[in-house]
């Protein structure tokens, strides 16, 4: 589990909620494990849940509100998001 908190951005384009985190500016230990496993990533299969945190007893328990599953991706035939 990850807490996305300032990394992270949220852009609308019509009908599609884009999420963007810039690990860039995470810790250099985590950076470095995750360098590690991009040369295993074409055997991952990768599981991803978005959740907003909930603050107040009115707000928990929190529930999903979007996934997402890679199955063996490849960075080689990733294509550029235009902009």
């Amino acid at each position: 589990p990850v807490l996305i908190k300032k990394t992270g951005s949220l852009t609308r384009r019509g009908d599609v909620l884009e999420m963007n985190v810039n690990v860039h500016t995470w810790p250099f230990t985590t950076r470095k494990g995750f360098n590690v496993l991009i040369p295993t990533f074409p055997t991952m299969i990768l599981d991803s849940a978005f959740v907003i945190e909930g603050r107040d007893d009115d707000e928990v328990p929190e529930q999903v509100v979007g996934c997402a599953r890679l199955s063996n991706p490849s960075l080689e035939a990733a294509l550029p998001v235009a902009s």
